[in-house]
């Protein structure tokens, strides 16, 4: 039947496909538990059937046992239909997990175990890499990295497909573009398994695509979704022996899932980043933050479409032409994925965009740091207030542009003619007119408590958009420096022979505060 085997079982596929997906949506309206739940980070706001999911797995299941029968009639080769019936066999378990999910909901972890089980009957039913089979390795320690690789690699696209599966017709597009670099590596190597295995499943997508395109009536769900993501890592394993090099057997197949893997390894790294769990739920992924940017729901599938067939034709870019191209098309999809992934505005890349700046300024911290441990030592031993404020000056000048001592009424007492009959000391040596941040600590001594409060002042400005931040580690504020600075004054208004002398560009005003009856020093 030579190449019109391959429009024949599309056609197939897609007719049976249409009638499983309206027959599952109907019966389904019967069955509550067979609603999606809406909850806080879904976008639907009815309950639609998520059960599309087994239109799907039915119609593989069946159009493969036609093509069985065509192989027993001599119109296929039998021994194809036997190993796409071992590898719907090894997605059974995932399947039916993700019925169960869809249905009750299932933990993570039990998710991942099934996803494993499952990856470990691909591999011993022959379904592998087979280049991970290393010469300096030894037999045993081959095995284990093969095993090792397929494990990681079915686990890995079985998320990915399911994490992107999120917008209407999401998935199933995604998955539709990266069949077809599995569709062409399996063609040109000769794998007609694969082919037809692709054919078919390309089919039931389609089929359930009639239905799930927006506004959808029913859904993948996690046992179409986990489902696909194993068919798919399957024929990638599928192929993987006849491939010349790994080029072909890895990068290849990475590039055209470069979208959905990419959604897969932002996802887990920020949520390791936020301390949330690794597969937890959120509404944070590609799709949810181009909607939170104001694109409607079409205009975010067409975009992510786009991207999907751009890594499509990067993927068979490599398979075609010199393998020296790969170095570039990885620059370029790296560089593209990586603006896109910054546009998206994500808060925990942000923060470490934010921590790479202040490790790349360690050199100015270190000596912010060391000049207000030598300020808090001076400080420690200084004989009166002015040297006091000159070493307070010393440590600050550079984050900060001035402080104000606020001295409780019941700690001065009578030693209040120190200042001259003020509540406070007000020291500012740059203007701080306008926005400005101001930082309290409150000043206390073993003695006599809490004796008043600093307040470091520093004018808002602003560097590159964003606000310029203060090198000083503020726990050496909060702690040594403070500590530090009650005791000194604590000893400077015990004694009663001082005359305090400010320093230039020092102001001394009268406490806003309302009069408060004067106390002995040490009253409460």
């Amino acid at each position: 039947m030579g190449m019109l085997i391959y429009p024949i079982y599309l056609t197939a596929s897609i007719v049976i496909s249409i009638l499983l997906t309206w027959a599952v949506r109907t019966s389904a309206a019967r069955l509550n538990p067979a609603f999606a739940s809406i909850t806080r980070r879904h976008l639907h706001f009815r309950p639609i059937p998520r059960s599309g999911g087994v239109a799907v797995f039915l119609t593989c299941l069946i159009v493969v046992f036609f093509y069985y029968l065509a192989g027993k009639a001599g119109m296929a080769q039998p021994q194809d239909a036997q190993k796409l019936f071992k590898i719907i066999l090894a997605s059974v378990p995932v399947f039916v997990a993700g019925i169960w999910d869809d249905r009750r909901g299932l933990a993570s972890g039990a998710k991942l175990l099934v996803q494993t089980m499952s990856a470990v009957g691909l591999y011993f039913a022959g379904f592998r890499f087979v280049s991970m089979e290393w010469q300096f390795a030894g037999p045993l320690l081959s095995s284990a990295i093969c095993l090792l690789a397929t494990v990681a690699w079915v686990v890995l696209i079985c998320n990915a497909i399911n994490l992107i599966d999120g917008l209407d017709g999401l998935a199933a597009g995604a998955a539709l573009f990266s069949m077809v670099t599995i569709f062409t590596v399996a063609f040109v190597s000769g794998h007609h398994d694969v082919t037809i295995g692709v054919t078919i499943l390309a089919g039931a997508m389609l089929g359930f695509l009639v239905f799930n395109i927006n506004p959808a009536s029913i859904f993948l769900g996690d046992c179409g979704s986990l489902f696909v993501g194993f068919m798919l890592s399957a024929f990638v394993l599928a192929e993987a022996p006849a491939q010349p090099t790994s080029v072909d057997t890895l990068f290849v197949p990475f590039i055209s899932f470069a979208l959905p893997l990419t959604d897969i390894l932002v996802s887990m790294l920020r949520r390791f980043i936020s301390g949330h769990a690794l597969f937890g739920a959120d509404r944070e992924h590609f799709h949810h933050k181009l909607l939170e940017m104001g694109l409607t729901h079409r205009q975010v599938v067409f975009i992510l479409y786009c991207a999907s067939a751009v890594f499509t034709l990067l993927s068979l870019f490599v398979l075609y032409g010199d393998h020296s191209f790969l170095i570039p098309v990885l620059a370029v999809s790296g560089l593209f994925l990586f603006f896109s992934v910054r546009r998206l505005g994500y808060a925990e890349f942000a923060e470490l965009s934010s921590m790479a700046k202040r490790a790349g300024r360690q050199k100015q911290m270190f000596a912010r740091n060391i000049a207000v441990r030598k300020a808090t030592a001076r400080i420690l031993h200084a004989g009166d207030l002015n040297h006091v404020l000159a070493s307070l000056q010393d440590c600050l000048s550079e984050d900060f542009d001035g402080f104000e001592i606020m001295l409780n009424r019941s700690f001065l007492g009578y030693h209040r003619d120190l200042l001259a009959g003020e509540d406070a000391i007000r020291h500012f040596w740059s203007d701080i007119s306008g926005a400005k941040i101001t930082l309290m600590l409150e000043i206390t001594t073993p003695m006599s408590g809490i004796i008043g409060e600093i307040l470091l002042h520093r004018r808002l400005s602003f560097h590159h958009g964003k606000a310029a931040q203060p090198l000083i580690d503020t726990e050496l504020l909060a702690g040594d420096l403070r500590h530090a600075l009650g005791l000194a004054l604590e000893r400077c208004f015990r004694r009663s022979d001082q005359v305090l002398t400010l320093p230039i560009g020092s102001r001394q005003l009268r406490s806003s505060e309302p009069s408060m009856a004067e106390t002995p020093a040490g009253g409460d």
